[in-house]
C-alpha cells in the first residue's frame, strides 16, 4: 500500500493486464520480442530535485536481484539467469542503459517479464538512498513517487513530494488535499470512536 506511493514503476497494470505509463512515456518490443525497450518521460526527477535517469532504472532492478538471496525472483531468473547479484553495480549484460531516458532489455529468456516490471514493488530507486553494501534504505526522503517519509524512524508520517511529474506546478504554494499523511496504531474497539471525533480520516484492519 506505501511503496506504491512512495516508488513510482516503469508502468501500472489492471485486472486485465492492460498496461499504462508511469514513470515510462513509451515501450516497444522488436520484431521477435526478444528485446524491450523503454523511453522516460522528459524531466522526471526524484523528491531531492535529482533526474531519474536510465541508469536509475537498471539499479533498481539489479538492487531487486542483490537482495533475492535465493535467485528465484523473476528478475533473477529473466536477466541473470536465476541467480543473485554479488554486488549492487555487478555489470548485467541483458540490461542496457542507451541514454539517459532509454533503457533496453534483453528478454529472451521472459517474454512476459513486461507484467512483472508493471509490479508495484518494481518501482524507481535513487542509488542515493541506498546503502551500496546491504541494499538497504538510508533516505526515505528521496523517492520517485507521489511521497516520501520523513525519516525511517520515529512517527509513521508521509508527505507529498511536489517534484512528482503527476503534482502540477503550483501545487505546493497553493496547497493540496491530503499533503501529509500520518499512520497511527488505533486498536479495533477504539477506531469508531476516533473516526466520529475525527481523530483518524480512515481505518483498515491488518486482515484488509
Amino acid at each position: 500500500e506505501v511503496y506504491r506511493v512512495v516508488h513510482d514503476p516503469l508502468l501500472i497494470s489492471d485486472s486485465n493486464e492492460n498496461l499504462r505509463g508511469v514513470l515510462a512515456q513509451s515501450w516497444r518490443f522488436d520484431e521477435k520480442r526478444r528485446r524491450l525497450r523503454f523511453t522516460l518521460r522528459p524531466g522526471l526527477e526524484f523528491s531531492d530535485g535529482s533526474p531519474i535517469r536510465g541508469e536509475d532504472v537498471a539499479f533498481s532492478i539489479r538492487r531487486t536481484m542483490f537482495l533475492d538471496g535465493g535467485g528465484s525472483h523473476p528478475f533473477s531468473k529473466c536477466f541473470n539467469s536465476g541467480r543473485p547479484l554479488g554486488r549492487l553495480d555487478a555489470a548485467v549484460p541483458t540490461i542496457a542503459v542507451l541514454d539517459d531516458r532509454t533503457v533496453e532489455f534483453d528478454i529472451s529468456a521472459c517474454p512476459d517479464i513486461i507484467l512483472e516490471l508493471a509490479q508495484e514493488s518494481s518501482g524507481v530507486l535513487s542509488p542515493r538512498a541506498v546503502d551500496p553494501r546491504t541494499g538497504l534504505f538510508t533516505d526515505p526522503r528521496i523517492v520517485s513517487g507521489l511521497f516520501y517519509r520523513d525519516s525511517i524512524g520515529g512517527p509513521f508520517v508521509l508527505r507529498a513530494n511536489f517534484k512528482n511529474w503527476r503534482i502540477p506546478p503550483g501545487a505546493a504554494a497553493a496547497g493540496i488535499k491530503h499533503e501529509t499523511i500520518s499512520f497511527l496504531h488505533v486498536a479495533p474497539e477504539d477506531a469508531v470512536e476516533a473516526l466520529l471525533t475525527g481523530k483518524i480520516d480512515l481505518f483498515r484492519t491488518s486482515n484488509d
